[in-house]
C-alpha cells in the first residue's frame, strides 16, 4: 500500500473461504506488522459483502466504506501497541462466508511502499467462549491545547419496557 494524501484510509480484505474452505475459523492472536512511524492505526473487521472482494485488492476507504454491508471490528491497533493475545479458550468466531478486511489509517503520505498489516492467529476448533467487541463513541468532544485532563461522557441509552 502507499498512501498518496494526508489522512488516508487503505482497505484490503481476504474471504475465509480461500484460507479454510467450509470451515469455521476462530480468533485467538491479533499482532501489528508495523512501525510506528507509518500506519496511525489499523482496525481489523469482519463482513460478508466487502466493498471490493478480489483477493490482493485494494481501494480508499475513509469514512467507513470497508463493507457493503454491516461490519464487525474485531481488533484495533494503534501505534506501537503490544500484541493482542486473547484469553485460554477465547476467540472471534468467523465463518465459512465471511471476508476478514483490513483498514489502514495513514496521517501523513509516504514516498515508498508500506506493508503494514496485522498477523492474526487460528484455529479450527470452537474454544469455549466466544469473544466480541462493545465499541463505545464519544463525538463532539472539544480538548482544549494543554489541557492536563478533559472529561467527556460515554453511556448507552437504556430501553424501559
Amino acid at each position: 500500500m502507499r498512501p498518496s494524501k494526508e489522512d488516508d484510509y487503505i482497505c484490503t480484505g481476504v474471504s475465509l473461504a480461500d484460507l479454510a474452505p467450509n470451515k469455521n475459523l476462530w480468533v485467538t492472536k491479533f499482532e501489528a506488522v508495523s512501525q510506528g512511524n507509518r500506519a496511525h492505526h489499523m482496525i481489523i473487521s469482519r463482513c460478508k459483502v466487502p466493498v471490493k472482494t478480489k483477493h490482493g485488492a485494494t481501494w480508499d476507504c475513509a469514512h467507513h466504506a470497508m463493507c457493503k454491508d454491516s461490519s464487525k471490528i474485531m481488533f484495533a491497533w494503534a501505534k506501537h501497541a503490544q500484541p493482542t493475545q486473547l484469553p485460554p479458550d477465547v476467540g472471534f468466531q468467523l465463518e465459512p462466508d465471511d471476508f476478514i478486511v483490513l483498514q489502514v489509517h495513514y496521517a501523513k503520505p509516504l514516498e515508498q511502499t508500506d506493508h503494514s498489516g496485522i498477523s492474526i492467529m487460528f484455529v479450527d476448533t470452537a474454544p469455549k467462549y466466544t469473544a466480541g467487541m462493545f465499541l463505545l463513541l464519544r463525538s463532539h468532544l472539544n480538548i482544549p491545547p494543554e489541557t492536563l485532563a478533559t472529561h467527556g461522557d460515554v453511556n448507552c441509552a437504556a430501553q424501559i419496557k
